[in-house]
């Protein structure tokens, strides 16, 4: 096992989280985790999972989401207290937590027989150690011998169904993609576009078709629009950065975010970086790796448009850049149509990979 080294530091900060991950998602509860609470003797805990801790009539993984935790009228689990610290875990210990409580914020996959793990930036936590730390896109060796309790990906490379198919060299290709997004002798533009055409070069994706030029504020427009079409939930965090991005001017943007992304030269290629090693990129989004390389270029156009608004009220810093980049990706990651509105969004007006990649930089 090996895990990235901004993990190697995490420790989950409580009740002092800025955007507490058991506030405004549905908490699911495995079957294991839900038989050890129906044995539970202690009267209050008893009480409380008799009244919050339901079966889930869709559940389709048993080991992940065979019930489920309510949430209160404004959207917190039943189980945090006061202080937003969670009562289960302060009255019957860390082993009670589910599955999905217990392992978040951090995501494991197996290629073959190797398992490795990653966080999702949606934990404010993860993204101060992922995003402004110059090594934290290292590999480490992970020495616990505990498999985890929740696979995402799940790949072997040698599979007969994968023989002459790009899944077969799954990790050099991803590793290749890695490498093309942390090179730091290019633009992190430059990289998006080297890394555009080794996608397209997988399976010989040339796109069919006239490819329309557009600038980058024309592309990046209709993107944040489409977004804001198909709704952000209910991130207050997220939300108040689209209100302040409202009232910013790309003109007065663009030499300030120049020069904050030469100041934060790891900030974006670690958070793409991440995206890459934990979706096994490019492969787990859309019907194929130009889907996936599609809704990777969507995110950036939609984070550097945000970002040049952010810079142009001069409200574009360390903080509020990590800040912002933590709530994209909770509303993102977590976004029950970004992917499929998104796509037929682009498919419905004939955008092409090559033309999201002549946006990045043409003004």
């Amino acid at each position: 096992m090996s895990h990235l080294k901004y993990l190697s530091t995490f420790k989950c900060i409580g009740g002092r989280c800025e955007d507490n991950c058991c506030i405004g998602w549905d908490v699911d509860i495995d079957q294991h985790t839900f038989l050890k609470y129906q044995k539970i003797k202690e009267p209050e805990m008893k009480n409380l999972f008799k009244k919050h801790i339901h079966i889930n009539e869709a559940s389709d993984q048993p080991h992940i989401n065979y019930a489920f935790a309510t949430l209160t009228s404004n959207k917190k689990c039943s189980f945090l207290d006061e202080k937003h610290l969670c009562k289960i875990h302060k009255n019957l210990g860390e082993s009670y937590l589910s599955n999905v409580c217990a392992t978040f914020p951090r995501i494991a996959n197996r290629i073959d027989r190797e398992i490795e793990h990653s966080a999702t930036v949606s934990c404010p936590e993860i993204a101060r150690l992922l995003l402004l730390n110059a090594d934290a896109m290292f590999w480490e060796p992970d020495l616990s011998r505990e498999a985890p309790p929740i696979i995402t990906y799940a790949i072997d490379q040698k599979s007969k169904s994968f023989v002459g198919k790009p899944l077969s060299k799954l990790k050099q290709i991803r590793d290749r993609c890695l490498e093309i997004t942390l090179d730091t002798q290019m633009t992190f533009e430059k990289r998006l576009v080297q890394l555009s055409e080794f996608v397209l070069s997988i399976e010989n994706s040339g796109e069919q078709g006239l490819s329309k030029n557009r600038t980058f504020d024309e592309m990046s427009n209709q993107i944040v629009k489409a977004l804001l079409k198909m709704g952000t939930t209910d991130s207050k965090r997220f939300n108040d950065f689209l209100h302040l991005t409202s009232k910013g001017e790309l003109k007065k943007g663009y030499l300030k975010y120049d020069r904050f992304i030469q100041e934060h030269p790891h900030m974006l290629p670690n958070l793409f970086g991440n995206h890459i090693v934990k979706n096994l990129f490019p492969f787990s989004e859309g019907n194929d790796t130009v889907d996936a390389l599609r809704l990777l270029l969507c995110r950036f156009l939609i984070i550097k448009r945000h970002f040049i608004l952010l810079a142009s009220l001069d409200l574009l810093e360390e903080s509020s850049g990590v800040a912002y980049l933590q709530s994209f990706s909770k509303v993102i990651e977590h976004h029950k149509y970004f992917e499929s509105k998104m796509l037929e969004m682009l498919m419905q007006n004939q955008i092409s990979v090559k033309t999201l990649m002549h946006s990045l930089e043409v003004k």
